[in-house]
């Protein structure tokens, strides 16, 4: 299903241009005053590509637990604009696309909890992320993929074709009582470049080229 399809995806389109959204990315990565109208003009190509191609596709498996198998992506015309923007040199462009596309996909996850509650008789208790812990390793992506319908391909490496995707589990329940409490709680994972917690490193060779502190 695209994005614009469903309303609270919807609201992630809407939600990439909006001046709080901009501002908030650009105090959390430290740009500049002078650097928010190059912010919001990359965010605005994005939107247009994400308006077109964004989607998510989720498989529901019963059994003891009711678990959904959930692919969330920004379309491969993402990559392609970073890619030109790292094609014409303009690594600061390319960077901003890497730094919207992962904030946009954090707050994908929000509408995707939205969605599952208005569709269904259930919400989400918890996430379950291939590598974050011994019982859902890397390998589980391409089990996930297999269930679904999905343009996203898995390389050799467990890299997610288009690269602004994500495939995740999500554990329901009809327990109110019983809810997420975030995407990254009970995740031990210290160098998440997804964390809620910390900044997205630079990838290493913006870092080398913007002049930043690689870690």
């Amino acid at each position: 299903m695209f994005f614009r399809e469903q309303e609270e995806f919807r609201k992630v389109i809407d939600r990439c241009v909006e001046e709080e959204f901009l501002r908030g990315v650009c105090d959390k990565y430290h740009y500049l005053p002078e650097d928010r109208e190059q912010m919001r003009q990359t965010a605005l190509v994005m939107q247009g590509i994400i308006e077109k191609e964004a989607f998510f596709q989720h498989a529901l498996k019963e059994g003891e637990k009711l678990f959904d198998s959930v692919v969330i992506s920004l379309g491969e015309g993402i990559d392609r604009l970073q890619d030109a923007y790292s094609e014409k040199g303009e690594l600061t462009s390319a960077y901003m696309v890497e730094i919207l596309a992962g904030e946009l996909l954090l707050i994908a996850y929000t509408a995707y909890n939205q969605y599952m509650e208005r569709t269904t008789d259930c919400h989400v208790a918890r996430y379950y992320f291939p590598g974050s812990e011994k019982e859902y390793p890397l390998t589980m992506i391409s089990s996930i993929l297999s269930r679904l319908s999905t343009p996203v391909i898995c390389n050799e490496c467990y890299c997610m074709i288009p690269k602004q995707s994500v495939a995740f589990l999500a554990l329901l329940t009809k327990d109110k009582s019983v809810r997420c409490p975030g995407i990254c709680v009970g995740c031990g994972r210290k160098d998440c470049p997804n964390s809620s917690h910390r900044e997205r490193p630079l990838p290493y060779g913006y870092a080398r080229i913007l002049g930043k502190e690689f870690i």
